[in-house]
């Protein structure tokens, strides 16, 4: 990737399903693993769409992330604070008290990744691009907040402002620069 070249939702993700789709003809695990990067890339692209949308109420976005061991697939920056998003593409119910402990301690990791780097307070969520999360819409475990995709633009709404605009701004393009790639 060229330095400063804006990097989409799902972009590695999408490049690991290119890079294994020729071995779904095979069948069996090759068609599966082909299938689950897939759908993880179609899951990321969702909730980055509903992420962009969000430029009108001062919410800025970096997409796929990468510091070298695994990513974030999304970085948040706006009035309320910095968030990272770690997308999973499950569909159904979600239950936060039988979580995959893995999933709640990646988002909880990329947090303090973020938090490692910025110096500045992160909040690290979990979205479900397909499922709906019960008995509640939003929950927290672990210190990390759980929430459906079509939750989000609503969560975001609702954050009160910790930061201007303007120095949500500046964070966010210092942050599109750290990371090599161009500010939205």
């Amino acid at each position: 990737m060229e330095p400063g070249t804006r990097r989409v939702a799902g972009q590695h993700v999408r490049a690991q399903a290119n890079a294994k789709s020729w071995k779904r003809f095979f069948g069996g695990s090759f068609k599966r693993d082909y299938d689950r990067w897939a759908q993880g890339a179609e899951g990321e692209e969702a909730v980055g769409e509903i992420l962009e949308g969000l430029r009108d109420q001062g919410w800025c976005v970096i997409h796929d992330v990468s510091f070298g061991r695994g990513n974030i697939d999304h970085i948040v920056v706006g009035p309320g604070g910095i968030f990272t998003i770690e997308t999973k593409s499950r569909a159904g119910k979600v239950w936060p008290d039988h979580l995959d402990q893995t999933m709640l301690g990646q988002a909880y990791a990329e947090k303090k990744v973020l938090e490692t780097i910025t110096h500045m307070e992160v909040q690290a969520l979990l979205v479900f691009s397909r499922a709906y999360i019960v008995p509640k819409a939003i929950a927290r475990r672990r210190g990390v907040v759980i929430l459906s995709a079509r939750s989000l633009a609503w969560f975001f709404s609702k954050q009160s402002a910790t930061i201007s605009r303007e120095r949500a701004e500046v964070i966010h393009r210092r942050l599109a620069l750290a990371v090599g790639q161009a500010a939205s």
